[in-house]
């Protein structure tokens, strides 16, 4: 899934949910940067929870966004290099 305009928080929290696990995997890499931009542009800075006031702190989604960012980059600029071997048939 891609986060668009149309998108939804619970979308954006599925999507980042559903790519938790991506150390080893650029595309699910990619999909959590998507979205962790995603929650800090539209996540709330504060809410009510059940009668309490929740502040959330973009700390710690910045240091995701950062160690994302650098997951994908690092993938990105690493050459994707094919070997081959030079064969001959044995007869």
């Amino acid at each position: 899934m891609t986060i668009t305009s149309t998108s939804s928080l619970e979308d954006v929290v599925a999507q980042y949910m559903d790519n938790l696990d991506w150390d080893g995997n650029v595309t699910k890499a990619r999909l959590a940067l998507q979205a962790v931009r995603a929650l800090l542009i539209i996540r709330p800075t504060a809410t009510d929870f059940r009668g309490q006031r929740v502040s959330f702190d973009a700390t710690q989604l910045t240091q995701q966004e950062k160690r994302l960012m650098d997951y994908v980059a690092n993938q990105s600029s690493v050459s994707k290099r094919c070997f081959f071997m030079r064969g001959r048939c044995r007869t």
